[in-house]
């Protein structure tokens, strides 16, 4: 059985670490054969995975796993964003942050959300 070592050493010669991924590898494709001619250099064992969205737009991206290929289309190039339930500030905290910023940043903060309705 290998080693944690020698697990790490192999994933890494086979380019299944986050270190050395570059921009490009993690590039957004509208067309599978464009996919398809730009495998990354180096990652052997990635695959390359297409998403679709509720609107049935087509995109693929080359990942090592499907939770990844998901990352690179939904947060890094459709920019939505996601949080822990565990992480989200209680009503108090967030009283807490806004009493210590500057009066100018917090009229400005909440002018920004303040016309919007059930956190739409």
């Amino acid at each position: 059985m290998a080693t944690t070592e020698q697990a790490a050493t192999n994933n890494a010669a086979k380019g299944n670490t986050r270190k050395g991924v570059t921009e490009a590898d993690r590039r957004v494709y509208t067309s599978k054969e464009e996919a398809q001619d730009n495998r990354p250099e180096g990652k052997e064992n990635w695959a390359c995975f297409q998403v679709g969205d509720p609107a049935g737009r087509l995109r693929w991206t080359w990942a090592p796993y499907y939770e990844r290929a998901l990352w690179q289309v939904a947060v890094e190039q459709d920019h939505y964003s996601i949080i822990s339930m565990e992480e989200v500030p209680t009503k108090e905290e967030v009283s807490g942050m806004l009493a210590a910023l500057p009066p100018e940043d917090r009229a400005a903060l909440l002018a920004q959300y303040g016309g919007k309705k059930g956190g739409k």
